[in-house]
């Protein structure tokens, strides 16, 4: 009889708790959606508005989830936009001296002045046959692009192929490092047919200043026949586009003080003041507070900038400031800006934030349309899943946000209080259940 009941406790006590901590998720439990257009293959992609992200009531975007018409949830994924591949190339025809004329090399040094690091080099290299090609900085723009590959120009060259090439690299012509190579030059010539590639490409770009070829007898018909060198320059930088949108703040009561609350999801990079007029001027403090403050507690605040952010209007025209980043705050979920000047509650600026644009990858099992359900204090995504492998191997066609809806209103997160109450009661009665059956045991005992 005493272990039944003890079960029988047990279990209700189990029950009572997970019902209240991990209920199933459903449709019905979110304040938005957002219809989507229709696609035609199964793994589709959409960008998230801010209308979504803003109201997004959980970190890591746990409050999302997509429904297909059925209401049943399909497997999806939430990640950052790809930035956008920008790409920079230039040719330039570059000078080089065979090894009888590298004397050339060393004139060419000292008209440039600074010639004090070359007086103690020994331009003449012994033991090979060897050419230098010399890559100065470009005139034409501050900041030298990486080099990429070498293009041998040459004539007359007959069957030719560099089995003892070496290629190095050098600042100060005394310091040599060898270079990998992804493709060497070579002529094949046999029965009136040429095969050829003039192309020297590096396994990894360069930026010395000096590049020597050199090798064995068989690089000899390669001095020889020579007649150009030309190099190709490129850099490839990856743009990370951001969304800017305003937001309002808001007055915390304290003079000269105003606030912005942050959404959970919302990975915020940059930011600024909008919509100043010339002569604007604010100068101040930006505090953050940290995310994991309890409404019992004291708000933990920390000073994260002092801020400049104007428009001037100058000879030169209007000046504005650059946008502050923000990428480095870490765990916050408010904004406190204390200004040094006066400013009402009515004329204060507007907040505008750069954040990272996110897309949600889906894949469309059952019938359209499909749905997306978001923005709650408890439900949380139940099909959401690590897409990277098929994303690596497929592109997602991409569907538009069709229109949103509000469901129902939202309300303010409590603490917490009531389920902590119910939890302890239930303990408590348990406890008290444990004694009572405990009393009768003994009770059975002695008798």
């Amino acid at each position: 009889m005493f272990k039944p009941v003890i079960s029988l406790v047990t279990c209700a006590f189990l029950a009572c708790g997970s019902s209240i901590v991990s209920a199933e998720t459903k449709a019905t439990d979110f304040h938005f959606k957002a219809t989507l257009t229709e696609g035609s293959e199964s793994l589709r992609s959409v960008e998230l508005p801010w209308s979504i992200v803003s109201n997004l009531l959980q970190k890591s975007q746990r409050d999302l989830q997509v429904y297909n018409a059925e209401q049943k949830a399909v497997p999806f994924a939430v990640r950052f936009v790809a930035g956008s591949k920008q790409s920079e190339q230039q040719t330039r025809k570059l000078n080089f001296f065979p090894m009888g004329d590298i004397e050339k090399l060393g004139t060419i040094l000292e008209k440039e002045g600074g010639n004090g690091r070359y007086k103690t080099i020994k331009l003449v290299q012994t033991g090979s046959r060897y050419l230098i090609i010399d890559n100065p900085k470009s005139t034409d723009r501050e900041d030298q692009l990486p080099m990429q590959s070498l293009t041998l120009g040459w004539k007359d060259l007959g069957h030719w192929l560099p089995k003892s090439m070496k290629v190095e690299v050098s600042d100060n012509l005394a310091q040599w490092q060898s270079v990998g190579l992804k493709a060497l030059p070579y002529r094949l010539s046999e029965g009136g047919v040429a095969l050829e590639n003039n192309e020297l490409r590096f396994k990894k770009s360069i930026s010395q200043r000096f590049i020597r070829l050199s090798g064995a007898e068989d690089f000899d018909p390669l001095l020889k026949s020579l007649q150009s060198v030309s190099a190709q320059y490129r850099r490839v930088s990856v743009v990370n586009d951001l969304k800017w949108n305003n937001v309002a703040l808001k007055p915390t009561g304290v003079v000269n003080q105003f606030q912005y609350d942050l959404p959970p999801s919302l990975p915020i990079q940059q930011w600024r003041f909008g919509d100043l007029t010339s002569g604007s001027l604010y100068k101040g403090k930006l505090s953050t507070r940290y995310e994991q403050h309890l409404p019992a507690k004291p708000e933990q605040w920390r000073t994260r900038q002092n801020f400049l952010q104007y428009a001037l209007q100058t000879e030169a025209g209007l000046i504005e400031s650059t946008p502050a980043h923000a990428s480095n705050f870490g765990r916050t979920d408010a904004w406190r800006f204390d200004f040094e000047q006066s400013v009402d509650k009515d004329n204060v600026p507007t907040l505008v934030l750069a954040w990272k644009p996110m897309e949600l990858v889906f894949v469309a099992q059952g019938k359209g349309p499909f749905e997306i359900r978001y923005a709650s204090h408890t439900a949380a995504a139940s099909s959401e899943f690590s897409l990277d492998g098929l994303l690596a191997q497929v592109k997602p066609e991409k569907v538009m946000i069709n229109d949103i809806a509000q469901l129902s209103k939202v309300t303010k997160q409590g603490d917490g209080s009531d389920y902590k109450y119910l939890l302890w009661g239930l303990l408590a009665a348990a406890v008290l259940m444990l004694l009572f059956m405990a009393k009768g045991l003994l009770r059975d005992m002695d008798s």
